[in-house]
This record gives C-alpha cells, structure tokens and sequence, in this order.
C-alpha cells in the first residue's frame, strides 16, 4: 500500500491538466478553502492523487448547478442526512426551473409560428380560452389604479408567457378608447406563477376573428393608423356576414426596426357573433 506522502507531487498547471479542469478552477476551490494543497518555502503548490477525488465531486456539484458555498459544506462538513436534503432541495428547484424553461421553449415556438403568420397576412374564424388582461396605461397615461402596481413586477417577470397587449372598446359615440396592458391566457396562469387580482379582467372565451397583421408604425400617426386597422377589421368581419363585439384584443408578437422604421408584428382578435 502506497500512502499519501510517497504519492506523487504535481504543480498546478500540470494537475490541472492531468484533470481536464483549468488552473483557475483549482485556484478558485483552493480560496475558498475545499482544497488544500501542499505549499513549500518557495510558495509553489503541490496537488497529488488525495485530492483528485475532491476535484472531481466539485466540478460535478458545479456542473450539477451547486454553488461553491453549497459544494464547500457539501465536500468538508457534511452527513449523509445533510446531503439528502441538500440534493432534495436542488432538485425541486431544477424541477421549477424545468417547468419555466418550458414555457418560455412553448412562447418561443408560437411566437416564430405567429411571426410567420403575420407575414403572410393570414386570418380565421376559431373559438378562443379566456384571457386575463392587465390594464397598464389609458391614453397617453399610466392608470393610476394601485392594484396595477401590486402584481405589475410579476406578470412582467412572466414574460414571454405573458403578452404585451391592448385591449381597445369602441364607446357609444364610435370612439375608439385603447389601453395598453399585459395578456396571458388564463391556462397559463398557475405555471407562470401568477394570482390575477382586481383591476386585471377576465375576458371571457368565445370565437373571435383573428387577424395577424405586419406594419410600420410611424409615431407621430400611430393611434390614426391603428383606428385604421381596427375599422378594416370590423368591415371584413360585417362582410362574413358576422356581427363583431365592440372590444378587441391586440397583442404584440414582436417589433422590428431598420432604416428608422419600427414594424410591428400582432394579432388582433375581435369576438364575432351570428346575426
């Protein structure tokens, strides 16, 4: 049996390449006190074969997601009860983060399918979920309810799940009346982590018609524009000989700019009824 002090001796940069991690990597584990090399008069470190084992459990709790805080009490001070719970506790966290990762994989993937609908101009007719909508500004002004203000960090952590949108409502004097808000559909509401509350609204399902549209938007004629879209929108709608609501819902699939010229990709979705 070969004991530790006759095993062989290596300086940093040749350990750490016989290890397949960097000397930096060593460096950083040796600060923070889970390696403890051997250092001689001449301040040169020393690893050996005793402490590859180390090495190797914390560049697996690195690339398990541990920090070096968790990996330190992991490797020096630790039972197996300690680390059972530590490893529970880690992997519900991947677990959440599993979970989010997907929604935002799920976003992504509709949002390139919306980004090429929009480009073709296309349309239909289809029965939609509820959606909750979070009103954000009136006009030119931000609401000055503070239930907004209660949740608005949340739903906007909640992005892309949560949408940018507008809901606009036609008044009895024809006039457009637009609030720029946020959106998310309300199946979605308990994965993206939130609780809807008051003055966020329910709007209800139903079948809508659904436009997705792609345009410039010029700033300084943007509501005139918009008013625009959403008149033609309820004109093709009369021509399928159906009767629209009196509020649409736009949301925002995404912005382009080149040239100074901003593009805006959205859909916009008017409920329909029969005559």
């Amino acid at each position: 049996m070969h004991s530790e002090s006759h095993s062989p001796k290596y300086r940093i940069g040749e350990f750490a390449k016989r290890m397949g991690v960097s000397p930096h990597f060593l460096k950083y584990y040796e600060e923070t006190g889970i390696l403890k090399p051997d250092t001689q008069e001449n301040h040169y470190r020393f690893y050996n074969l005793w402490d590859a084992s180390v090495i190797l459990e914390c560049k697996r709790m690195k690339n398990m997601g541990f920090s070096v805080k968790e990996s330190h009490k992991i490797v020096t001070d630790s039972t197996a009860a300690d680390l059972e719970q530590m490893l529970q506790i880690h992997q519900q966290a991947l677990t959440d983060e599993l979970k989010q990762k997907q929604l935002i994989l799920e976003a992504l993937q509709n949002m390139r399918a919306d980004l090429r609908l929009c480009q073709a101009g296309e349309w239909q007719i289809r029965t939609v979920p509820p959606v909750w909508f979070l009103p954000h500004t009136l006009e030119q002004q931000f609401v000055s309810d503070a239930g907004t203000y209660t949740q608005l960090d949340r739903w906007v952590e909640a992005m892309p799940v949560v949408h940018s949108a507008q809901r606009v409502t036609l008044d009895q004097q024809n006039h457009w009346q637009p609030e720029w808000g946020f959106s998310i559909p309300a199946d979605k509401v308990e994965a993206a982590g939130l609780m809807p509350e008051p003055p966020a609204v329910l709007l209800p399902a139903g079948r809508v018609f659904e436009q997705y549209l792609s345009y410039p938007v010029h700033r300084e004629t943007a509501q005139e524009e918009h008013n625009q879209q959403y008149a033609r929108a309820l004109e093709h709608i009369r021509r399928l000989n159906l009767i629209p609501g009196r509020t649409i819902l736009k949301e925002i699939v995404s912005y382009t700019l080149q040239n100074h010229i901003r593009q805006s990709y959205c859909i916009l979705r008017v409920p329909v009824e029969e005559p």
